[in-house]
């Protein structure tokens, strides 16, 4: 009776070890897999923060550029009121053949813009106080 309490104590000890040595290889995988899938989350909600950011920063601009036109203040002038030198350069070659449709005076950057207007075409050209052309 003793060999055989001893061979079932035996037996009992290799295979407690067997069944731990496959429960820790089991949770090895188990944390490798984890390791895996909580990587795999980490970088889809990074790209996720990194398209959001580009959303943000491009609306952002947006807004900025269509406010630039209600900036300027002008006021409409006849073209006689025109300085000279703004008349003379509208009496260069480029603007041959162009005719003065409308005329204004931004009061901010003292420039002055003008509506030209060639039979079907039309165009705007900016000059400030000397007649240089403007942007």
């Amino acid at each position: 009776m003793i060999d055989i309490q001893r061979f079932t104590n035996t037996f009992s000890l290799a295979h407690h070890s067997y069944t731990d040595s496959v429960v820790k290889t089991n949770v090895k995988l188990k944390l490798k897999t984890m390791k895996k899938v909580m990587f795999a989350f980490a970088a889809m909600l990074g790209s996720v923060a990194f398209v959001n950011a580009q959303d943000a920063s491009s609306s952002a601009v947006a807004p900025a550029t269509e406010q630039a036109p209600q900036q300027e203040e002008k006021t409409k002038i006849k073209s006689e009121e025109l300085p000279a030198p703004v008349k003379k350069a509208l009496e260069m070659q480029d603007y041959r053949g162009w005719l003065i449709d409308a005329a204004y005076k931004v009061t901010a950057t003292e420039q002055y813009e003008v509506h030209l207007k060639n039979g079907a075409e039309t165009k705007i050209v900016k000059f400030d106080k000397d007649g240089k052309v403007v942007g």
